[in-house]
């Protein structure tokens, strides 16, 4: 709210909306409803995108609404994105990786970068 009141309007949140948290769901734990309206409600100017999508992202960094009003990213993200033994886990919320774990992750992180960016 205050930096709304405060027209800081040449300040941009990213939030990294997976959907978890460290014991669930966090729809299941606290529902936040309509997330954009209640960043709207406090005064924001809200884009939301696909966090993975780093044209997406810049995109929007570059049109930067000519605003009073702060910007919030809400960047859409699946936690773990690439690693298929992390993906949407609550666990490696806060996990360490084994050597072996992180050899497996990386492996499959330059596989899925390199479908990406074909």
């Amino acid at each position: 709210m205050a930096a709304a009141h405060y027209k800081l309007n040449r300040l941009c949140a990213v939030v990294d909306r997976n959907h978890l948290q460290y014991d669930g769901d966090t729809e299941d734990i606290m529902s936040l409803g309509d997330f954009s309206a209640k960043w709207s409600s406090f005064g924001w100017d809200v884009k939301s995108v696909d966090g993975h999508d780093v044209e997406a992202l810049l995109t929007v960094f570059a049109s930067v609404p000519n605003s009073d009003n702060p910007l919030v990213v809400i960047a859409e993200t699946v936690k773990g994105k690439g690693v298929s033994f992390m993906e949407n886990n609550r666990e490696w919320h806060h996990g360490r990786l084994s050597s072996i774990q992180y050899d497996e992750a990386l492996r499959e992180l330059n596989e899925y970068a390199s479908e990406e960016f074909k």
